[in-house]
């Protein structure tokens, strides 16, 4: 612990509004929008979303694709084989 403390400094940042800072009240667009906002002002971000959201649509696509294949192999083809045997 003392070797800690000793190679580590003691600063203390201060700030304070400058002369020109002016109080704003809280936006009316919700936090999400202006972070999207921001997100799509900057370069080359646009196609990392896109594909990220790609992804993402993608994956909700089998996890509601595949409890649906499970359902029709197990109630319908089974039975329908089990039956013809």
């Amino acid at each position: 612990m003392a070797q800690f403390q000793g190679e580590v400094g003691q600063v203390l940042l201060t700030t304070q509004p400058g002369p020109d800072f002016q109080p704003q009240g809280p936006s009316a667009a919700p936090f999400w929008r202006r972070f999207l906002r921001a997100l799509l002002r900057m370069p080359d971000t646009r196609l990392p979303l896109i594909q990220m959201l790609g992804t993402f649509a993608m994956a909700q696509l089998l996890g509601l694709a595949l409890p649906l294949l499970a359902e029709v192999i197990l109630d319908r083809v089974i039975p329908h084989n089990a039956t013809h045997c």
